[in-house]
């Protein structure tokens, strides 16, 4: 599943339990709920974007940040920040954890749970795989502009 929609999920969770010892172990959690749930990129998808993986991830990363970023400021609700990040640290260290982008940084997490990130996955080439991506991250969305 993208990170955006990791973040933006998380930011949700920080919106509507504004308790940050209940909502960012939620956030946290969360993640690996919405892996479970079929999502892009499948196997497919991921040959035809083997050369531009780098690309798609900084582009993911990047609307993940702004889009934090904007709720956050939007609402003047600093949770958020934490939340998005709690809910999308098992993809910023699966980067690392698979050396992916930068061979020099070992994963801050660990490797168990890491293992566990991957065996949770369930990923689709079916365009329902970014269409319920898409639903989550405008549900979040709703949910941080009315809650927070």
């Amino acid at each position: 599943m993208l990170t955006t929609t990791h973040a933006i999920a998380g930011a949700a969770i920080a919106s509507v339990i504004p308790n940050p010892a209940i909502s960012l172990p939620l956030a946290f959690g969360g993640h690996f709920v919405l892996d479970k749930i079929p999502h892009l990129p499948g196997d497919d998808t991921k040959k035809k974007l083997v050369k531009r993986v780098y690309l798609v991830v900084l582009i993911d990363v990047f609307v993940a940040l702004a889009g934090t970023l904007f709720l956050a400021r939007t609402t003047s609700n600093n949770l958020i920040v934490w939340g998005a990040l709690a809910g999308s640290i098992m993809d910023i260290d699966a980067i690392f954890y698979h050396g992916k982008f930068v061979d020099i940084f070992k994963t801050p997490l660990p490797k168990p749970l890491s293992r566990l990130h991957g065996g949770v996955q369930n990923e689709t080439d079916s365009i329902w795989g970014i269409v319920i991506q898409l639903a989550i991250i405008a549900l979040s969305v709703y949910l941080v502009l009315n809650y927070a």
